[in-house]
């Protein structure tokens, strides 16, 4: 095995990018040539007969939102007033925790102010009856 300078191995390193670079750049050219252009060709009256169907369901459909819009509205069966449930039915407490957890993972120990590697900076935690109101 041979060891070769630092200048030396740097050198040769970056014409091998340089060939590599090429060579890509050589096959991304030979993909674009080999596309077609689109075969179907489109004229003017196309365009226009494609308009007019965009503008066609557009008009349905702002028809169609005006119609529901204008029907009277009933309550269905799950909206009656005064059948209200409860909204936690099996009376769970809620539980929550938020905090700010800070991990420093750095190779030559930590570069917090205490040294830990892992800190909570901040946090909160609350927990609330199923029967009680939320403020």
């Amino acid at each position: 095995m041979r060891f070769f300078p630092a200048p030396l191995a740097r050198a040769r390193g970056i014409r091998a990018m340089l060939w590599a670079a090429v060579v890509l750049l050589a096959a991304v050219a030979g993909a674009a040539n080999a596309q077609q252009r689109d075969s179907t060709r489109r004229t003017p009256r196309d365009s226009v007969r494609a308009d007019s169907a965009r503008v066609a369901d557009s008009i349905a459909v702002v028809r169609e939102l005006e119609r529901l819009q204008n029907e009277p509205k009933t309550p269905s069966p799950a909206q009656q007033p005064g059948q209200g449930g409860p909204t936690n039915a099996r009376l769970l407490p809620d539980i929550s925790a938020v905090g700010d957890l800070v991990a420093d993972l750095s190779p030559k120990g930590s570069t917090q102010e205490g040294g830990e590697r892992f800190a909570i900076r901040d946090g909160l935690a609350s927990r609330r009856r199923a029967g009680e109101p939320s403020l």
